[in-house]
């Protein structure tokens, strides 16, 4: 009754936090204490009805040694005889220190052996399934808590689309939201992280039948400082049971996965993914749906990838689609939108993004093997998946990975996404497996230090889009713009012309990382073919410099606050005549060793020509490039006269990368060099 007042005259706002003491005997009743422990189960029943409203924290507790009703009479010693340990002061008391210090909330037992309590020790609680479609219900047995659940093709659809070697097998994201509905149906709390996840052992399933599936909740204690209290983090184990004849009756308990659960109640808090998220998104498709899931095993419910937006040599973005109210039998009731904890099918898309990321680079197909924390910042829709590499050992490649809603903001985050290399083969069309030789040589050719300054982007795409839709020109490119595209007669020329002026505009909204209106800026030529950009509305000149490359498959361009130039091309021999023209005595005699030197040569000149605004009008002669075997070392030198063309020689930053079949050659020169921008 006491407990009862207080609730009536303090506010839902005024209370922070509450912690009400209870005892076994409410939780588990004792004899000859009927009134004892209904009083107790009463009380701990209005502190859980409160909950929602106020932070409660209910502790049932044993007996104490030295304090207590129990310490009168023979109370404790037939305790003590019927198989009850007493709770020692100095641990109780610790105890309730430490679920005080770190916030804890809901009910908890705190004892020692029970006893003559344990037969009453198990417990089960049914949950609704449109609430928690993971997990039937919950067991208390002896101090263990365990969530039960049966798997089956005819009630979870998903499986049926998620099949290795036509056999199903259960989804990893399905692990997450298992666990996470699990702890969520024993503690109440909404905010808490999955943390040191590990895929052990598939759990393949036989279609039609159903498999039976125990989660185990144990703890462990983890103290991070000395001076501190420390944190106890529930671990979890995924298990499958099943009956096979060799066991005659006996069950099989086979280990699949294992995860933790890091609460973010009270004052915990949970740091966030250091990302730079590109708030520009380009319009081209670089891989299709249809392209992607001819490689990938996955069917209709788990093609959550809709294309490939962005693919760099250290991120990739695709564009997603979830529909998580698509997973389960449309016979039963099913789980709305919202009741996902963790967003199956977002988790998957950067499940899947990431294995899309080793695809391209790497031609390997990978499985999500282990993760190291999954973070939920809200429960938003999310419409790109976005995931960054962080490097490969022997068996793994690791990612960081980020759900993004419409604004490009982050809502879900996962930190060092394992994915474990496989020997799967699966057989790829012969143009599939030419756009991901194309995508793979974009990825890798780029200098690392200027990601966000550069677009590169495959002509077979753009110009697939544009003739299936000749009328969408218009959206990203202005009415000049177009008319100067008509003048050229040339088919190819043009679509390179289009394609460098989206390069260049998606390459300036990436260096300014917004999204920007493609109609809002024009790209134009001065008289020296200089690209450079203005507004469409004021015609300012925007006061960025500006290159654009094109070369067989690409077209690429870059920006800069300083003048700088690009060359982009194959690597093939080239005509003796035309390394005598270009070409220095020495230059002629290393390619003559080297014939890969020509390019790079070639590439070099051309890039530090764009840079310094003249284009091929300066004597390619008086550049000459030096190149040492021993060390792979190259030197720029000036030979002519110009004392100008030497200060310019002499102050620019080259950069030249290669892959399998293209050379870029990248030069840069502090502004400083130069007086103005009309100078340059």
């Amino acid at each position: 009754k006491g407990f009862s007042n207080l609730l009536k005259i303090f506010s839902k706002d005024f209370l922070k936090y509450c912690v009400v003491f209870s005892s076994i005997a409410g939780r588990y009743g004792n004899t000859g204490q009927v009134d004892y422990a209904y009083a107790n189960a009463f009380l701990s029943r209005m502190a859980w009805n409160s909950h929602n409203s106020i932070p409660m924290l209910v502790i049932d507790w044993s007996a104490w040694t030295g304090v207590g009703m129990a310490t009168q009479g023979s109370t404790l010693k037939i305790l003590e005889m019927a198989g009850v340990t007493p709770i020692p002061v100095r641990t109780g008391t610790e105890i309730f220190s430490f679920l005080l210090r770190n916030g804890y909330t809901g009910e908890y037992i705190v004892a020692g052996n029970m006893g003559i309590f344990e037969p009453n020790l198990t417990i089960t609680t049914n949950l609704e399934p449109e609430k928690f479609p993971m997990i039937s219900s919950v067991q208390y047995h002896k101090g263990d808590t365990f969530g039960i659940h049966k798997l089956s093709t005819k009630r979870d659809f998903y499986l049926i689309d998620h099949q290795i070697g036509s056999k199903p097998v259960f989804p990893g994201v399905m692990v997450l939201e298992s666990f996470a509905e699990f702890y969520n149906s024993i503690s109440q709390e909404d905010q808490f992280d999955i943390i040191d996840v590990e895929y052990k052992v598939p759990l393949k399933m036989l279609e039609g039948k159903e498999t039976e599936i125990k989660m185990l909740y144990n703890s462990e204690f983890v103290k991070e400082q000395e001076d501190n209290y420390g944190k106890v983090i529930p671990y979890l184990i995924f298990q499958s049971i099943s009956y096979p004849k060799v066991m005659k009756g006996k069950p099989l308990v086979k280990n699949h996965f294992t995860g933790k659960i890091l609460s973010l109640s009270g004052n915990s808090m949970s740091s966030s993914l250091s990302i730079k998220i590109p708030k520009h998104i380009p319009f081209i498709s670089l891989f299709s749906q249809e392209e992607i899931y001819s490689i990938f095993f996955h069917g209709p419910r788990f093609k959550v990838i809709e294309k490939l937006l962005i693919w760099e040599q250290d991120s990739l973005l695709t564009k997603i689609s979830c529909k998580n109210e698509l997973l389960f039998s449309s016979n039963l009731q099913k789980p709305s939108k919202e009741r996902f904890l963790f967003n199956p099918l977002g988790i998957e898309s950067l499940f899947q993004t990431a294995a899309l990321y080793d695809l391209v680079r790497y031609s390997q197909l990978s499985l999500p093997s282990k993760i190291g924390k999954i973070h939920k910042i809200s429960n938003e829709i999310p419409q790109y998946a976005y995931v960054i590499y962080r490097g490969r050992d022997g068996t793994h490649s690791y990612f960081d990975a980020v759900l993004l809603n419409s604004d490009k903001s982050p809502i879900l985050e996962l930190y060092s996404l394992g994915l474990i290399h496989t020997d799967l083969q699966i057989p790829i069309k012969p143009y599939i497996k030419e756009k991901l030789e194309i995508l793979a040589e974009i990825g890798g050719i780029f200098p690392s230090d200027y990601n966000s300054q550069y677009h590169i982007l495959p002509l077979l795409q753009l110009r697939q889009k544009f003739e299936e839709n000749p009328s969408l020109l218009g959206q990203y490119l202005t009415d000049n713009e177009i008319q100067q595209i008509q003048e050229i007669k040339n088919e190819k020329r043009r679509y390179e012309r289009i394609a460098g002026i989206i390069c260049a505009k998606n390459a300036y909204f990436k260096f300014l990382n917004k999204s920007e209106q493609y109609l809002a800026i024009e790209v134009i030529k001065k008289k020296t073919g200089q690209p450079f950009m203005k507004s469409s509305k004021s015609l300012e000149i925007l006061p960025v410099y500006l290159s654009i490359t094109h070369s067989n498959s690409f077209a690429c361009a870059v920006v800069s606050n300083h003048p700088i130039g690009i060359d982009l091309e194959k690597i093939k021999d080239r005509n003796t005549s035309f390394y005598k023209e270009v070409f220095t005595p020495l230059e002629q005699r290393f390619i003559q060793e080297n014939s890969l030197l020509g390019t790079k040569f070639w590439t070099i000149k051309e890039a530090f020509s764009k840079a310094i605004g003249t284009g091929l009008c300066i004597n390619l002669k008086q550049l000459e490039i030096s190149h040492s075997s021993e060390n792979n070392h190259f030197d720029l030198t000036y030979l002519g006269e110009e004392k100008r063309l030497r200060e310019l020689v002499e102050n620019v930053k080259w950069i030249s990368n290669q892959n399998k079949n293209y050379i870029l050659s990248l030069c840069e020169i502090p502004k400083e060099i130069f007086k103005n921008l009309e100078e340059f």
